[in-house]
């Protein structure tokens, strides 16, 4: 049998693109006119325009405009002159390209920004997937990391956001208004309600974007259902709930939640003997159904794999994604950057607990993970030192919600108490839960007079 050949490799050391012609005209329109400036500086930086010497006419004009409050192309040359850049700046032929392109009134900067945006986005595809090929021919790192590092620069090129922002004061009162006469369903997607409504009065509203929230409890105490009964009130609301699931097989989770909704007792959902029950769970499952609910299961999860299917999962969809749920931190998998550093579980989950919440941050979606309490929290009332394995994951997180379970309380459903011992923006405080073991579901406890929040609370 013949032998296949080789695939000839690309010569790597080609042209990156770009078009003079829009670099050109948007620094010609910022020169003479500041409104243009606040439109562009938008959308691009320096580094945006491909040649040097259109970065450093950018950052002239844009420091002329913002610190001398004037600009035109006398000013700018005697900057440029000044500063020791002229030349750098491309000198007389440079300067004169830029002034020669100024159109008097003019007014599309924004229109030409988007244009270097474009070729600007090109060019760092295109890099990275050159640096791919690289990689892959040197093969110094482990094929999971030369993918991930990929995909997360092709990621990065498009969705990068501006280094700083500066905002007026009237900007933000302008947004606090904004906010204040938002719909319910504009209000589902930047605040996911958790439909209980104590915890929600306490987070003031639910779990919000860019928050990591950890919920807590030993083996056995809710901590999935818990976790899954706010997925369902979430993901009603409209917004997608994603739930990677390292400890449970999807089909267990879809028993949990049809027989939360339904109330059929989940022992006969297992056993598929429904009896008179048979309609009920049947209507159940025409409403979960409908539920934008994804459930990921198959094996080890790194922080950099979600990261890479959530993404995915963005780029697919217009659909918002209104909470992600980690159940549990403590099987996630390192990275194997970090595998490979071998510096103990403490370190590991510290990292993944970074990871997670630069996750949110990110995306801008509040990520939810389920975590361990050690031994210590068997014997007395949870705190944030029974924390399992890393004392890191209460620094990282905005919220840490303990579920704890009253023994001295008899009742026909269990009394349970859910305990918000960290909150980074708010109180703390606890409240009664009830728990129907018979559904494996949460539910609103007996309202009783509103705690006065943060009062004198310690945890």
């Amino acid at each position: 049998m013949a032998k296949r050949s080789k695939p000839a490799i690309p010569d790597l050391e080609v042209d990156l693109p770009w078009d003079q012609e829009s670099e050109v005209n948007c620094l010609a329109s910022i020169l003479v006119n500041s409104t243009q400036l606040s439109l562009v500086r938008e959308t691009i930086t320096s580094e945006d325009f491909f040649l040097e010497s259109h970065q450093v006419l950018y950052d002239a004009i844009f420091h002329l405009w913002t610190q001398e409050k004037k600009c035109d192309p006398t000013l700018l040359a005697a900057h440029l002159r000044q500063k020791g850049t002229f030349k750098k700046a491309g000198g007389v032929d440079g300067l004169g390209r830029v002034v020669g392109s100024i159109i008097p009134g003019g007014s599309h900067g924004l229109y030409h920004a988007e244009k270097v945006r474009e070729w600007s986005i090109e060019r760092k595809m295109q890099s990275s997937l050159y640096e791919a090929l690289r990689a892959s021919q040197r093969r110094e790192a482990s094929v999971q990391d030369r993918l991930a590092q990929t995909i997360s620069d092709l990621y990065s090129a498009q969705s990068r956001k501006m280094t700083t922002e500066v905002a007026p004061a009237t900007t933000l009162v302008q947004r606090f208004e904004e906010r204040l006469s938002e719909t319910n369903e504009q209000r589902a997607r930047r605040i996911s309600a958790t439909g209980f409504s104590d915890l929600d009065t306490l987070l003031g509203g639910g779990f919000r974007k860019g928050q990591l929230i950890v919920i807590a409890a030993r083996p056995g105490i809710g901590k999935t259902s818990l976790a899954l009964n706010i997925a369902h009130h979430v993901s009603k609301a409209g917004p997608r709930a994603v739930l990677y699931s390292l400890e449970m097989h999807a089909d267990e989770i879809c028993d949990r939640l049809l027989s939360s909704i339904s109330g059929v007792e989940s022992r006969k959902l297992r056993s598929g003997n429904l009896g008179d029950s048979r309609s009920e769970v049947l209507e159940a499952c025409t409403e979960v159904s409908k539920l934008p609910i994804y459930v990921v299961t198959g094996g080890g999860f790194s922080p950099e794999s979600i990261s890479l299917q959530l993404r995915a999962m963005i780029a697919t969809s217009d659909v918002p994604i209104g909470m992600i749920l980690i159940d549990y931190l403590q099987l996630v998998t390192p990275s194997p950057t970090q595998l490979k550093r071998r510096e103990g579980r403490e370190r590991d989950v510290a990292s993944m607990s970074r990871e997670f919440k630069r996750l949110s941050l990110d995306l801008d979606i509040p990520v939810v993970c389920a975590c361990q309490l050690n031994r210590g929290a068997s014997d007395e009332k949870p705190r944030l030192h029974h924390l399992r394995e890393s004392g890191a994951i209460e620094q990282d997180a905005d919220v840490v919600v303990f579920i704890h379970r009253n023994e001295n309380r008899p009742s026909e459903h269990d009394e349970y108490e859910l305990m918000v011992v960290k909150q980074r923006n708010g109180p703390v405080g606890s409240f009664p839960i009830h728990w129907d073991k018979n559904t494996t579901t949460f539910r609103n406890g007996i309202h009783q007079p509103k705690p006065d929040w943060g009062a004198n609370v310690t945890f």
